[in-house]
């Protein structure tokens, strides 16, 4: 009796050990969806473990072999927040002309004390969603503003906001805008926010 590959690969993958076992998450299927920069064997929108932001501990890639980040006013980035499902698809904006002097350092004092200022509402409120008029936060020159979409809303031609954002999903959102800025260097973006495969709302951080 000749075997098919595929019953082969389903015994075998039955034969492994728990902690051997083969992902639930086929390659060609992490070939085909979007996946986090920052955590490339995480499809984004599903949970990112700790362990998931270091690829290189537990594998042979070389960092070179690694997804390299696209320059300033090419396509977008999908950087995920540790502990969630939360990501954010972020576009490095053009700076304006002229910038200023101190643009960068201004947006790296600017991030965490919108978060810190953030940080009543986390403790108190961290299922509500944020308001209407979204959350916004100053530091001159810098500011930002994040807003959350309406339930049903449209945009780009697809309907949106089926997960309105709350007040965790923002938090992980700044999470993942900390993360990148540091690794990455400060500049002025704009973002969208996903909690899970909902695009819950959008952002810009500007100078």
């Amino acid at each position: 009796m000749r075997l098919s590959t595929a019953s082969v690969l389903a015994t075998l993958a039955c034969s492994l050990a728990p902690g051997l076992a083969l992902p639930a998450i086929s390659s060609a299927l992490v070939a085909r969806a979007q996946t986090c920069a920052n955590a490339p064997y995480t499809v984004a929108g599903s949970f990112l473990t700790r362990r998931s932001l270091d690829p290189l501990k537990d594998s042979n890639l070389e960092p070179d072999s690694l997804p390299h980040l696209p320059r300033r006013g090419t396509a977008p980035v999908i950087w995920c927040a540790r502990g969630s499902t939360t990501y954010i698809n972020i576009t490095i904006s053009a700076p304006p002309n002229p910038a200023p002097v101190n643009a960068d350092s201004a947006i790296q004092i600017l991030l965490p004390a919108a978060a810190s200022n953030m940080e009543p509402e986390l403790s108190t409120a961290a299922a509500d969603v944020i308001p209407s008029g979204g959350f916004s936060f100053s530091r001159d020159p810098a500011s930002m503003l994040v807003t959350s979409y309406a339930a049903g809303q449209m945009v780009d031609g697809a309907t949106v906001g089926a997960e309105p954002m709350t007040w965790t999903v923002l938090g992980q959102a700044m999470w993942a805008l900390q993360d990148y800025m540091a690794q990455k260097g400060y500049s002025g973006v704009t973002f969208e926010v996903f909690s899970g495969t909902n695009a819950t709302g959008q952002g810009s951080v500007t100078v």
